[in-house]
């Protein structure tokens, strides 16, 4: 089975829909009083594995769960409290409108105090996905204060009594680095490149700001991304190795040009021209493409992610990570569209996560660098 507990506490069959039936029952009937707070911990870690799994294969056999898991106690939720957002979308994607009635009323009674429960309770209702479900989130969002951190789970909270909207495919593909050594023509003319030189990508070939290219992506075989004028988006970097934002308007034929770092962005003027002087002489090192795998039995499920999946540096479409700010666009400040992210590991330059935005109304990419987790 390609699920691989984190932890290797819990050991129980995923096949079924009385196989899931089990696994959510043993979840609710946790209690860290006979286990130990440290073990309870590693059961906790595992549940949330084997629902992640259960979410990418198995999302059918929970529907029939969706009001049971609204409904648990304070303290059975918080057994849950290890499922990313990520897993909830999987789990409650389209529940009825009683389970948005429920979450909304819970959220509005949730002590200031209890952290923890708010967030497990927002997470699950931004997952459910429907108009009342984004009504209900927007309306908590602007009543609690916490349309920061609604955003950064990839929802933009307009100005207005509008409700939420999800700046994210629902869709998600698992990013696997196959090595090409053919000719560069033939690589170019591949789907998703990576380690293209830089000028091919960019509209100024004596542009500075963009020095390294990490991958090119083909928005004809992604679903659910916004229309725009172009056949490609790329994921670039700056000479820069820390966090950073930058922003490149699209031009036709599918080439940026105007890069731009967002002013939070730190940039040492000695330190980018040494990284100038790296990404020069290791231009055409890491080269190859990504292959877009489908959520399924093939990819190993381990920590909350695929990427022990051999060759996996990261996913396309679904949600941005969640635990950082997500880009908003420079021009008119609407939370950008999240496409892809990736580990650098799909061709090292830099640490951490590489992910790619776009605001389709400007017609702007925004490149993100973000730190581990």
């Amino acid at each position: 089975m390609p699920l691989k507990p984190i932890c290797s506490k819990i050991d129980l069959p995923v096949v079924t829909a009385q196989d899931v039936l089990r696994i959510f029952e043993f979840g609710v009937s946790l209690d860290d009083r006979p286990l130990g707070h440290y073990k309870y911990e590693l059961h906790q870690r595992d549940l949330g594995d084997y629902l992640f799994y259960i979410g990418a294969i198995f999302p059918e056999y929970f529907r029939p769960l969706q009001e049971a898991v609204v409904t648990l106690s304070d303290t059975q939720l918080g057994h849950f409290a290890f499922c990313t957002f990520e897993t909830w979308l999987s789990l409650l994607h389209g529940a009825p409108d009683t389970c948005v009635d429920h979450l909304a009323r819970r959220l509005s009674d949730v002590s200031a105090s209890s952290d923890i429960l708010a967030l497990v309770l927002q997470d699950m209702l931004a997952a459910i996905c429907t108009p009342t479900a984004l009504q209900a989130l927007a309306e908590h969002a602007r009543q609690s204060g916490s349309t920061d951190d609604v955003a950064n789970l990839g929802f933009w909270i307009p100005p207005d009594n509008a409700p939420a909207i999800p700046r994210f495919t629902v869709e998600r593909q698992a990013a696997q680095f196959q090595p090409f050594n053919g000719p560069l023509d033939e690589l170019i003319s591949r789907p998703h490149p990576v380690g293209l030189p830089v000028v091919t990508v960019m509209a100024d070939p004596e542009q500075q700001l963009v020095t390294w290219h990490y991958c090119s992506f083909s928005l004809e075989v992604i679903a659910g991304l916004p229309r725009l004028g172009i056949s490609r988006l790329h994921l670039v970097s700056p000479p820069l190795f820390d966090e950073w934002t930058m922003y490149c308007d699209l031009v036709a034929g599918g080439r940026y040009e105007h890069p731009t770092l967002s002013p939070s962005t730190k940039a040492d003027a000695e330190e980018m021209q040494d990284l100038r002087l790296t990404a020069s002489e290791r231009r055409d090192a890491g080269r190859g493409e990504l292959v877009l795998l489908p959520f399924d039995d093939r990819l190993v499920y381990s920590n909350g992610h695929v990427e022990q999946t051999p060759g996996v540096v990261g996913t396309v479409g679904g949600p941005p990570i969640g635990l950082y700010p997500n880009p908003r666009c420079s021009s008119c400040d609407k939370l950008m569209f999240h496409v892809t992210t990736l580990t650098n590991g799909a061709r090292q330059y830099g640490d951490g996560f590489r992910s790619l935005f776009v605001c389709e109304g400007c017609e702007r990419a925004a490149c993100h660098a973000t730190a581990w987790n």
